[in-house]
């Protein structure tokens, strides 16, 4: 019976954890860091790295380039980010 409630509050928090980044996107697309939904573009991934908020980047990229496995995205934002502090010097 423990693992039964112990399955049930971890799940509720992942749940409750899933919705406050919800909110935390909707806040950021309202304040404008974030782009808003369908519209989402490599220069908006550029500047969310170059905003140092690199899980936010890689969440846009892989909105960009869904069919992108998550160790390939994470490659090609590496190399994006290389390329982008490179070219600040």
């Amino acid at each position: 019976m423990t693992l039964v409630y112990l399955f049930l509050i971890l799940s509720t928090i992942m749940y409750v954890a899933h919705v406050c980044l919800l909110l935390h996107i909707a806040w950021l697309r309202k304040k404008g860091i974030y782009p808003k939904a369908g519209f989402e573009s490599l220069e908006d991934v550029k500047k969310l790295l170059k905003a140092n908020k690199p899980t936010l980047a890689l969440r846009c990229y892989r909105a960009i380039n869904p069919e992108m496995s998550l160790k390939a995205a994470k490659a090609k934002l590496w190399a994006i980010r290389s390329k982008i502090e490179i070219d600040q010097f």
